[in-house]
């Protein structure tokens, strides 16, 4: 994927009792996000899980690439906010977070540096 923007959906372990669901729930995420990228609302996205550092806090977490507009869309579709909700009623400690990547990731520092530069002036 080369997109300069995402989302990152992360998330904690399930609470006692909710083990099953939160499996459906996660499991359902993938078909929906191969959904989203079949009707090119987003470039693509990629699935992780953690194997170190506090598991309760953060077991896993996806990201989803594409361009500026198509996250700023996604972000805010009715689809996606129910989504998140399903997530966030079968897990905890989850987040959203609009991310910067690759060339973004560039312009932002080099848009820092020309404010610290000014900054010295």
């Amino acid at each position: 994927m080369k997109s300069d923007n995402a989302i990152m959906i992360r998330w904690g372990l399930p609470p006692p009792g909710r083990e099953h669901r939160a499996l459906e729930v996660l499991r359902a995420m993938t078909d929906y996000l191969v959904s989203v990228q079949k009707a090119a609302r987003i470039t693509g996205f990629q699935q992780f899980g953690f194997n170190t550092g506090p598991l309760h806090e953060r077991a896993g977490f996806v990201i989803v690439e594409g361009s500026r507009e198509q996250m700023q869309a996604f972000l805010y579709s009715d689809d996606f906010r129910e989504e998140v909700r399903r997530i966030a009623l079968v897990t905890t400690n989850l987040s959203v977070d609009a991310l910067e990547l690759g060339a973004a990731v560039k312009r932002r520092l080099d848009d820092w540096d020309a404010s610290v530069q000014e900054m010295h002036k």
